[in-house]
């Protein structure tokens, strides 16, 4: 027997119960397969279960009480109408914005001389850029020729570095041995 047709056989015994053939058949399978006796006795526990389980009836104007405090169906109508329209205007609005500012200015974008002096500001910027970056250049060769030329420099950077580290390591200390503990 399959295992499908036993479940089947054990569902029919719990609805209608089975006849003494079926039964018999429902029997020897669950002495040979393990997996299918384990889901007898667990579906013949729930089974129990349902039919000791009190039915339980709502309180006495459960139906009505419920009914009177759902909203009427105009003021959901309504509610619902509001909400479908702003959502409709928080797209639509954006749109139609978008739209007024392209024919607004749109014109003025296919001047040449809108482009020219964008063109012209650009030129500008970029040379603005090359002199900062030269004189920064500038800066560190300067300050790396200083640098080699004065080895003390070095010892004195390396001097501060070390000083920030320790201090920053005390604070640390004394930050965790004042803290509050928590639980």
């Amino acid at each position: 027997m399959e295992h499908e047709e036993a479940y089947s056989l054990m569902m029919m015994d719990l609805d209608e119960g089975l006849d003494t053939r079926q039964a018999d058949q429902l029997d020897r399978h669950l002495i040979l397969c393990m997996a299918c006796a384990r889901e007898w006795q667990a579906l013949q526990s729930i089974h129990q279960l349902f039919l000791h389980t009190p039915a339980l009836s709502p309180v006495a104007g459960f139906t009505q009480r419920t009914l009177a405090r759902l909203p009427e169906g105009r003021q959901r109508v309504w509610f619902l109408g509001l909400v479908y329209l702003s959502l409709l205007l928080s797209g639509v609005l954006p749109v139609i914005g978008l739209g007024w500012l392209a024919l607004r200015f749109g014109p003025a974008l296919f001047e040449p001389a809108i482009w020219g002096g964008l063109a012209q500001a650009a030129g500008q910027l970029g040379q603005l850029l090359v002199t900062l970056l030269s004189a920064l250049w500038l800066g560190l060769e300067g300050l790396a020729t200083y640098a080699s030329q004065h080895p003390l420099l070095w010892v004195y950077l390396l001097l501060l570095t070390a000083v920030v580290v320790l201090w920053g390591g005390i604070y640390r200390q004394l930050v965790l041995v004042n803290a509050p503990i928590r639980s």
